[in-house]
């Protein structure tokens, strides 16, 4: 009697094998698991998403807020600057007002914060440990309280200007053997206070348009 071939055939190994009973229970646990998974993952992705959304509607909210603050200030600015007795940076010292115009003219996107507290007097203007104690938190300030800072330099060198002509004679065109040939506004008050520590100090304490009004004085009295 014969072997029937059916005992005797190999079994490819490459052809998967029927799945036994047990394997074939945990299939519908697994398929459930991998979908709860991408259920969680959807629930985190919605989460985040109206985090992200809420964040955007405070920073919104801010920033209008803070769009609202500049039109109110432009206003006062406009009004400050057509009174006869008004006086750009009057709050100001001489040393916060040189200190910032020079961090302005050389890049004023980078020092922003630092301008801004210098420009800030209860910062204390002639504290560096309190002026760059300040300059920390007004780095959370959006670009626009930054651009308002610029824009209010930018107006007093103006008014300065069209006041103390001599204060923003270039070198090149003050008169000859000028020993006020300076490049930045502290060389101007290290000037002004005769290159005297004492005196530069004293004279850096001076209310800005005092300082101004006083080297315009200076300039013309050399000139």
């Amino acid at each position: 009697m014969g072997i029937p071939a059916e005992a005797t055939a190999c079994r490819n190994p490459d052809v998967p094998s029927e799945p036994n009973a047990e394997n074939r229970r945990d299939e519908p646990h697994e398929h459930l698991e991998r979908t709860l998974e991408k259920i969680r993952q959807a629930v985190r992705s919605v989460v985040r998403l109206a985090e992200v959304q809420q964040q955007y509607k405070q920073s919104s909210n801010r920033a209008n807020g803070v769009a609202r603050e500049l039109r109110e200030l432009e206003k006062v600015l406009a009004r400050s600057e057509n009174r006869p007795d008004y006086r750009p940076m009057s709050r100001i010292t001489a040393s916060a007002w040189c200190r910032a115009s020079d961090l302005y003219l050389h890049d004023k996107w980078r020092y922003a914060p630092l301008i801004a507290a210098l420009l800030w007097p209860v910062a204390g203007n002639d504290c560096d440990r309190r002026i760059r104690r300040k300059a920390e938190t007004l780095k959370r300030k959006p670009l626009a309280f930054f651009a308002a800072c610029f824009d209010r330099i930018e107006r007093a060198h103006r008014l300065f200007r069209k006041a103390y002509p001599l204060c923003y004679f270039k070198p090149s065109h003050r008169p000859a053997g000028h020993d006020t040939e300076q490049s930045t506004w502290c060389d101007l008050l290290a000037w002004t206070g005769d290159y005297v520590t004492g005196e530069i100090e004293r004279t850096g304490q001076m209310k800005c348009p005092d300082f101004i009004d006083l080297l315009h004085s200076r300039l013309k009295m050399h000139g």
